[in-house]
């Protein structure tokens, strides 16, 4: 299952979606490098930072929980 939130980060708007499956998670990003080839930018522990033109995803991993934060820059 999956949670879609609507947000601001900072001033800018954003979507985050919070999947509770291992496996979708791993699939979701798999297809935003593959398919939509976005590029690492950072990792910090458990943080990944993934970039594609003025697009960023914060990808996050909380026990069970895994999260992406889409917004732009």
């Amino acid at each position: 299952s999956s949670v879609p939130i609507a947000a601001s980060v900072g001033l800018r708007p954003s979507v985050s979606i919070r999947v509770y499956n291992k496996r979708a998670y791993n699939y979701i990003k798999s297809e935003l490098r593959n398919k939509f080839h976005f590029k690492t930018a950072e990792v910090d522990g458990k943080w990944t930072t993934l970039k594609k033109g003025n697009v960023v995803v914060d990808v996050s991993v909380d026990g069970n929980a895994y999260g992406f934060t889409i917004c732009t820059k």
